[in-house]
């Protein structure tokens, strides 16, 4: 198959791994960073998140580049990645071409720290949404006549195996009884409080986990692939 995938770039990007697999198992892909549609200036970007609803300084635009892309690819599968950057009417455009529409919810859009009214009106555009979340599957079914399928995370072999050698000082920088690498949401806050509570040492990673009283303090800071293995 032709796969036209769109999605982030990071060191654990669920999208890159995607597209290592898919070439893996002998698909032709192209990939579409989806970092694109959120470059501006610090005010602009400010102003659509806040006041716009999440919504990207470039959704029209990077649009175009998808459409484009496709023109030049002809995809017989596109596939997004979480609350990707792609409005409906880019989506109306892809189906004409005859690609079959998938999104991989790696976040939940219906999360309040999540919610985009552009996104929700994108939804109905796709054949098909997988999510990890089980809980999840109904909520969609409400918004979407897509199919909905429930598909969880995986193990990306590239980028999680046992170092060759770990030495005594690393162990003693990541010695922790816990190990939690993520940013701080509001809904993972009391999880972590509550091993703190019992005494547990928590390795935490991430970002902004100052912001909630039982985390405060507790932040290692960001962390990269090689030390995360």
């Amino acid at each position: 198959m032709r796969i036209l995938i769109i999605g982030g770039v990071s060191d654990t990007s669920v999208g890159q791994s995607f597209e290592r697999a898919a070439r893996s198992l002998g698909h032709t892909v192209r990939f579409l960073d989806i970092g694109v549609a959120y470059n501006g200036l610090w005010p602009v970007r400010k102003f659509c998140w806040h006041a716009l609803g999440h919504l990207p300084p470039g959704l029209r635009a990077f649009g175009r580049d998808v459409e484009e892309a496709a023109l030049q690819f002809h995809p017989d599968v596109v596939l997004t990645t979480g609350i990707a950057p792609v409005n409906h009417a880019t989506l109306m455009s892809l189906k004409q071409l005859g690609a079959i529409l998938v999104n991989y919810s790696t976040d939940d859009p219906f999360s309040p720290h999540h919610r985009a009214r552009w996104f929700f009106e994108a939804l109905p555009g796709y054949d098909l949404i997988c999510s990890p979340r089980r809980a999840a599957i109904a909520d969609y079914a409400s918004v979407t006549a897509a199919r909905v399928a429930y598909v969880p995370f995986a193990y990306d072999e590239t980028l999680f195996f046992t170092p060759e050698h770990i030495d005594d000082a690393q162990r003693r920088v990541f010695a922790c009884d816990v190990v939690f690498v993520g940013g701080a949401d509001g809904d993972r806050a009391p999880y972590i409080g509550a091993l703190l509570r019992e005494g547990m040492t928590v390795g935490l990673y991430g970002s902004y986990w100052d912001r909630f009283a039982e985390t405060r303090g507790h932040g290692r800071g960001q962390i990269g692939i090689e030390d995360i293995r």
